[in-house]
């Protein structure tokens, strides 16, 4: 039986798709990149977007990453609409 990132993986294949990065949100951007960089992996420098979100890229070889990504001024992000 395969696993699920392989089913999933197959099923991405079958589609033509390619999974460019996936994002992850977390509450201390810089606890989750020290995080991945105990595992080995290289990080960007952290970012600041003006909306209010700051990310940091947890780098593969190749063009894939994981985005982490926290709400750094929840001030700045306006309420959704109803």
């Amino acid at each position: 039986m395969k696993s699920s990132a392989s089913a999933i993986s197959d099923c991405v294949k079958m589609a033509g798709a390619q999974i460019d990065h996936i994002v992850v949100t977390v509450r201390d951007l810089a606890a989750a990149a020290v995080t991945f960089q105990k595992l080995g992996f290289a990080t960007t420098p952290r970012a600041h977007h003006g909306w209010g979100n700051d990310n940091q890229l947890v780098q593969f070889a190749g063009e894939n990453f994981i985005e982490l990504v926290e709400v750094a001024k929840p001030e700045l992000i306006p309420d959704a609409d109803p």
